[in-house]
Formats: structure tokens, sequence, C-alpha cells
């Protein structure tokens, strides 16, 4: 299960060249690991860590819909990261993703 999470996972940035940290969890249950499972937390976690590890060069970010990169501002990779968040049809909600820091808009510059 855990490689075919990964080969998912893989996909989805190659196409995106972003991963929306929802997405291992949601992938996970479509492979149809059922979410009430005592591993699935395990799994998506094991997955999330494997996965940083082939692409160290990511970083941790958050963005809103609807372009997750282009409102992407890097945030500190301490604490618990949460891989299985609720779902929210609120367009403000800030999503974690991963994304190449080449692909971060600029940080906005100081008001006057």
């Amino acid at each position: 299960m855990l490689e075919l999470l990964l080969i998912d996972l893989e996909e989805e940035f190659d196409f995106d060249r972003s991963l929306a940290l929802y997405e291992v969890s949601w992938t996970l249950a479509g492979l149809g690991m059922d979410r009430s499972d005592p591993a699935f937390a395990s799994l998506a976690r094991e997955a999330y860590t494997l996965f940083r590890a082939r692409h160290p060069e990511l970083v941790l970010a958050r963005g809103t819909w609807p372009d997750l990169v282009a409102t992407a501002r890097p945030v500190p990779e301490e604490g618990e990261v949460d891989l299985d968040p609720e779902t929210t049809s609120d367009r403000s909600t800030p999503i974690l993703l991963l994304v190449h820091p080449d692909d971060l808009p600029p940080a906005p510059g100081p008001t006057l």
C-alpha cells in the first residue's frame, strides 16, 4: 500500500509541481484504506516522510484556492503536519503544500 501511495503522490507532484498535503490522506483513502483503520495515520505519516526524503529541496508552505502556488508562503517546518485536514469550501482557508522554492511567488514588500 505504501509503495502505491508514493507512486500516486509522485504523479500528483509531477503534474502540479506541488503537492497539497491533503492529497496524502485523500489518496490513501482512494486506494481503499479506511480512515478509521488504526494504521491510516501512521501510513500517511510514513508516506509523507519518505516523499520529503525523496524531495529535500521542497519547502513547506501555505496557500489558498484557487491557485495554491501563486498564494503560497513558506511556513516553519516544526510541529505536526496535518495530513488529514477537515475539508472546507472556504477558499480563504490556508492549505499546506510542498513546493519548490523557485516556484514561490516573491514575498510581499513593505507597505508605506
